[in-house]
């Protein structure tokens, strides 16, 4: 059963509203985004073979290329899209499967000429989406390279993925431990559609002492699907933050040999 989508998008602009004034974790959403570029972390709930239409043609304007991210419990929800597998210009719902280029922390898929994209309960289970922390599925009109802004090679391993949240001003998990010759990705994985960076050094409150000298994205973290990458060739312990959020974006990388 397919959701409306004229309903799905008010739900959701509420939602949004609602969560971003009252700071909650993993808040939603939907807000003035190009068509396209779309996250859902909040609020979605269906069960027994339902499907959730999340996005479709008339959202997108036409068929689109869409650079997929998400987590959520592969027990209970698929992602599915419709496009025409056989060339002969009918269009099927298809499963969308990880590609594990970020090793299923979180699940990537690359679609092309996509007309719509839904999640689906499995039958006899209820599928949520953002009920949990970290749960959220991205879309992203245009590939992003995985490697964009990185300051290595771009194969080497990825030892940690990191959730960048706006709406709760933080990365999660707050530490991360990688090995020597490891890189980490950071993924921005929320709706609110302001500017992050990854600046490594700690701070206290806007001193930032010695900021970004190990490593430094800028402020390339701006939308869903935005990401950035950096390779790690000394052990060590390495705080970072948001250049913008200082107060309250901070992390850690601890590097073992």
């Amino acid at each position: 059963m397919d959701a409306q989508p004229s309903r799905m998008i008010s739900r959701l602009a509420l939602t949004a509203a609602i969560t971003l004034l009252c700071g909650h974790y993993g808040s939603s959403a939907w807000a003035g985004w190009d068509p396209g570029d779309q996250v859902i972390d909040f609020g979605v709930s269906v069960s027994d073979g339902e499907r959730f239409l999340i996005v479709d043609r008339d959202a997108g304007g036409t068929k689109t290329g869409a650079d997929l991210l998400w987590h959520v419990d592969p027990r209970t929800c698929r992602l599915q899209a419709l496009v025409d597998s056989t060339g002969k210009g009918t269009a099927g719902w298809t499963d969308v499967h990880d590609d594990g280029s970020f090793q299923g922390r979180p699940s990537h898929a690359w679609v092309s000429s996509m007309e719509a994209l839904a999640v689906v309960a499995e039958q006899g289970k209820e599928c949520t989406v953002g009920m949990k922390p970290g749960e959220f599925i991205t879309i992203s009109s245009a590939l992003r390279p995985a490697g964009a802004g990185g300051s290595a090679a771009v194969e080497a391993r990825i030892g940690a993925t990191v959730l960048v949240f706006r709406a709760t001003a933080f990365y999660t998990p707050r530490e991360v431990r990688v090995r020597v010759g490891e890189k980490v990705v950071w993924l921005y994985a929320d709706g609110s559609k302001e500017p992050h960076t990854v600046s490594s050094g700690m701070c206290r409150g806007l001193d930032c002492p010695g900021s970004g000298l190990a490593f430094a994205s800028g402020p390339t973290l701006l939308k869903p699907g935005d990401r950035f990458e950096h390779t790690f060739m000394r052990p060590g312990s390495y705080p970072y933050h948001c250049d913008f959020h200082t107060a309250n974006m901070q992390g850690t990388v601890i590097v073992q040999p």
